[in-house]
C-alpha cells in the first residue's frame, strides 16, 4: 500500500483547506478521502474493518503541534481523540504540551471543553495545571454554568494532591451569580467537587441547598446522592435539605443501584439524619444486592447502618451482608478493622461475622496500621469483650505506631482500655509520655479521658497529671456536661481534686443544668465522644467493670481466653442495640424525618436531569453572593 498525502484548496479560497488522507493501492487503482473535520463514529469503524487503520494515524488528529489555537480545531481534535479510542498516555501528553502553548489564546469554551477532556483522559500535568490555575480566573466571568461545572469536576481529578485550592475558591466566588442559572446535575457536581476538594465554603453551600429546595425534582438519583455525600462531608446542618432530598429518593426509588444507594446510607449515618422509611427500603434493596456486592460496599454499608443505630431493625442487613464478605474471603487489614467496628457499634448484630472478624484480627495484627489499631481497641471497648490474651499483643503492637496516632488517639486508647478495666503500666507509661510532648494539641474531651483513665486503672503519673491541670484552667468554662464528669471523677480517684478546683466544675454544671438535675454516677452515663482515629467512633460511658474485675495485664499475659460462648461474651448491651441516632432531626421519639414535611410530587413530564434552564449571560448577571461577615 502506498499513503498520500494530499493538501486541497477549495474553489475561490486563497486558503489551503484541512488535509485529506488519500489512499492508493497498487491492486485497486482508487482513491479514498477522509475529511478530519468530517469524521465520525461511522467512519472509523469502516475505515478500520477494510483494514486501513493507518489512513487516521496520518491525519492531523495524531499532530497536535500542528494545530492552531483560533477557533474550535484543538478542542475538536482533542474530544475526537477520546470518542474514537485513541488517547494513549504519550499523545495526549504532546496534546498537554501543545496546550501550554496555546492556552493564552483560548476561548472560555475551549477551556472548559479540554480540561474537562484531559480529566476523562486521566492526565494530571503539573505544568498543564499551572496553565490551568493562571488562565483561568480572570476568564471565569465569561464562563457558562456548564463551563464551570466542568471545571470544577475536571479539577478533582486533575488534582488530587489538592494543590490548586486558591482556584477553587475563585471559583466559590464566580458561582453564586450564576446557580439560578444551573441545571440539577451542574450544582450537584459543583458541590460534590468542593467536598471532594475539600474545600469548605458555608456561604456557597447554603445558595446550593436554596436553589435546590426551590427545584428538587430536576435533580436525578444520582445528583442526589452527590448532593447528600457533600453535605455530610462537611457537617453543614441544613435542615431543610434532607426531607425534600429523601422524597426526591422515594420518588425515583426504581432509579436506585448500589453505588448511589450506598452513597446515601453513608451520608445519612455521617449526618445522624433518620428516616425509616427510606432507610428500610435501602435495607430491602440491600439484602437483595448483597450477593453481588463487593468487599468496599460491604464495609461501606455496614459503616453507615452502624452510625444510624437501629438496633433489630437492621439484623437481617448485617446478616445478609456478613454472609457475603465470608464468601469473599480474607479481608484487608483496614476493612478488617473498619467491618469490626461496624459490627461493635451496632451491638453484634451478626455473631457469625463477629466470630468470623475476631479469627481474623490476629492474622493481621502485624501489618494494621494506627487508625485501625485504635479502631479494634475501641471496637473491643464498645463490645465488653474482654479478650486480655489478644489485648496483651495489642498492647505490644500500639507502642510501635505511637509517633503516627493523633492526640485524641491517644486518649481513645487509654479510655478503651480503662473501659474494659484491663491495666497495663507499661502502655499507659507509654501513652502518658507521648501525650505529655503533644498535650497542648489536645481538646477539651480528650484531656477528659485521659484523666478519667489514669485514675480508673489507678497508675499514678505525676508530671501527666501536672500539664493536664494547666490546660484544664483555660478549658473549664468550655466543657460539655460529660467533660465535666470526666475530669471531676478522674481527678477525685486520683486524690487530686481540690476544693477550688471542685467549686469551678459545680460552677460550670450549674450553667449546663441550670434547674438542677440531680447528677448521675459516671458509670450510668452514655455520652458522645468522638475520636478521629476510630473512623467516628462514638464512646459510652455504661456497663464499665467493678473495680474489684480490674485486670492487670503484666499478671494476666498467659491467661486463656473465657471458654464462655462467644455470644454470651460479646452481646453485653445486646438490650440496648436500639439506641437512637445522637442527632437527628424530628422530635424525642425518633419520628421518621419525612412525617416532619408534606409530601410534594414533582410536576408531570419533569426530567431529572433535563430542567430546561438556558445558560447565564457571560456578563455574570443574576442573584448576587451575599457578603461575607
Amino acid at each position: 500500500q502506498v499513503v498520500m498525502l494530499s493538501l486541497w484548496r477549495p474553489r475561490g479560497s486563497r486558503h489551503v483547506g484541512p488535509v485529506h488522507v488519500a489512499l492508493r493501492t497498487a491492486k485497486v487503482k482508487r482513491q479514498k478521502v477522509i475529511s478530519i473535520n468530517r469524521w465520525s463514529a461511522k467512519t472509523v469503524e469502516r475505515v478500520e474493518s477494510e483494514g486501513s487503520e493507518e489512513t487516521l494515524r496520518q491525519g492531523r488528529l495524531f499532530v497536535p503541534e500542528q494545530l492552531r489555537p483560533s477557533g474550535t480545531e484543538f478542542r475538536d481534535h482533542l474530544q475526537r481523540l477520546l470518542q474514537f479510542g485513541y488517547a494513549t498516555p504519550d499523545l495526549v501528553q504532546r496534546y498537554a504540551d501543545k496546550f501550554v502553548a496555546l492556552s493564552a489564546a483560548m476561548d472560555p469554551a475551549g477551556l472548559a471543553v479540554t480540561m474537562n477532556c484531559f480529566a476523562r483522559a486521566a492526565c494530571q500535568d503539573p505544568a498543564l495545571l499551572h496553565a490551568y490555575a493562571r488562565c483561568l480566573p480572570g476568564r471565569l466571568p465569561q464562563f457558562t454554568p456548564t463551563g464551570l461545572a466542568q471545571v470544577c469536576n475536571a479539577l478533582t481529578k486533575m488534582d488530587p494532591d489538592k494543590k490548586h485550592i486558591a482556584l477553587m475558591k475563585r471559583l466559590g466566588e464566580e458561582i453564586p451569580h450564576k446557580l439560578p442559572h444551573f441545571s440539577g446535575h451542574n450544582m450537584a457536581l459543583v458541590a460534590h467537587a468542593f467536598a471532594r476538594q475539600d474545600v469548605k465554603d458555608p456561604l456557597l453551600f447554603d445558595d446550593i441547598a436554596d436553589e435546590f429546595c426551590s427545584r428538587p425534582e430536576e435533580f436525578s438519583v444520582q445528583g442526589l446522592a452527590m448532593m447528600a455525600h457533600a453535605y455530610s462531608h462537611f457537617g453543614f446542618r441544613v435542615p431543610r435539605l434532607w426531607p425534600p432530598l429523601l422524597e426526591g429518593v422515594l420518588d425515583q426509588q426504581d432509579e436506585l443501584n448500589p453505588v448511589s444507594t450506598l452513597t446515601l446510607v453513608s451520608a445519612m449515618g455521617t449526618a445522624r439524619v433518620r428516616s425509616d422509611t427510606v432507610l428500610d427500603l435501602f435495607t430491602d434493596l440491600m439484602v437483595e444486592w448483597a450477593p453481588d456486592l463487593t468487599l468496599k460496599q460491604c464495609q461501606t454499608a455496614l459503616a453507615g447502618y452502624a452510625r444510624l443505630k437501629r438496633g433489630q431493625r437492621d439484623q437481617r442487613l448485617f446478616q445478609a451482608v456478613g454472609t457475603r464478605i465470608r464468601e469473599l474471603g480474607p479481608m484487608p487489614p483496614d476493612v478488617c478493622a473498619s467491618v469490626f467496628h461496624s459490627v461493635a457499634k451496632a451491638g453484634a448484630l451478626d455473631t457469625q461475622l463477629l466470630a468470623y472478624v475476631l479469627e481474623e484480627i490476629p492474622k493481621l495484627l502485624a501489618v494494621f496500621d494506627h487508625q485501625s489499631l485504635v479502631s479494634i481497641v475501641h471496637s473491643f471497648a464498645l463490645l465488653q469483650h474482654r479478650d486480655v490474651p489478644l489485648l496483651t499483643k495489642l498492647a505490644r503492637r500500639i507502642p510501635q505506631e505511637l509517633p503516627q496516632l493523633t492526640s485524641q488517639g491517644l486518649a481513645m486508647v487509654a479510655y478503651s482500655y480503662a473501659k474494659l478495666g484491663i491495666r497495663s503500666e507499661i502502655l499507659f507509661y507509654l501513652l502518658a509520655r507521648e501525650a505529655q510532648n503533644r498535650l497542648g494539641g489536645f481538646s477539651a474531651q480528650g484531656i477528659g479521658m485521659l484523666i478519667w483513665s489514669f485514675g480508673r486503672l489507678s497508675i499514678p503519673n505525676e508530671p501527666l497529671l501536672r500539664e493536664c491541670l494547666k490546660q484544664l484552667e483555660f478549658l473549664i468554662p468550655s466543657l460539655s456536661e460529660l467533660e465535666v464528669h470526666l475530669v471531676r471523677d478522674g481527678l477525685a480517684a486520683q486524690g487530686a481534686l481540690s476544693d477550688e478546683l471542685s467549686d469551678r466544675l459545680d460552677e460550670r454544671m450549674q450553667k449546663l443544668r441550670p434547674y438542677g438535675t440531680p447528677n448521675e454516677d459516671l458509670v450510668q452515663r452514655t455520652g458522645g465522644l468522638r475520636a478521629d482515629d476510630s473512623g467516628d467512633a462514638e464512646m459510652e460511658l455504661g456497663d464499665l467493670p467493678d473495680s474489684a474485675d480490674i485486670v492487670d495485664m503484666e499478671e494476666q499475659q498467659d491467661e486463656e481466653p473465657s471458654p464462655d460462648p462467644l455470644v454470651s461474651r460479646v452481646l453485653v448491651r445486646s438490650s440496648d442495640s436500639s439506641d437512637k441516632p445522637q442527632a437527628q432531626y424530628g422530635d424525642d421519639e425518633g419520628d421518621d424525618i419525612l412525617g416532619l414535611v408534606r409530601r410534594s410530587a414533582a410536576p408531570d413530564g419533569a426530567e431529572p436531569r433535563d430542567d430546561g434552564k438556558k445558560d447565564a449571560p457571560t456578563g455574570g448577571r443574576g442573584r448576587k453572593r451575599r457578603p461575607r461577615s
